[in-house]
């Protein structure tokens, strides 16, 4: 059985609506449903939609060192991707950001 990772799509949209799109990788180890995994992150996400990226160990966008603009991203989706037998060892596990 082929091991699926996730796939996590962001947006970062700064004051002056220039956009930086971005994802995250992680490990599914204990193969949890997609739906759930879209069903409880819902409940970390700012009016369902927003969040902070230090609050999932994400990377953040900055345009030029003076942006202290916009702290949210945008979620965009969540996707079942397939990860290689090395991949597993270099991203962290879905249920850290649940």
């Amino acid at each position: 059985m082929k091991d699926l990772g996730i796939k996590l799509s962001y947006l970062f949209r700064d004051e002056s609506n220039y956009k930086e799109f971005g994802f995250e990788l992680f490990t599914n180890i204990n193969r949890t449903n997609l739906s759930d995994i879209k069903i409880k992150s819902k409940t970390r996400l700012i009016d369902s939609e927003f969040f902070y990226p230090q609050d999932f160990g994400i990377k953040e966008f900055h345009f030029n060192q003076f942006d202290t603009s916009n702290e949210w991203y945008e979620f965009e989706r969540f996707e079942e991707i397939l990860l290689a037998d090395v991949d597993k060892k270099r991203y962290r596990d879905i249920q850290s950001i649940l």
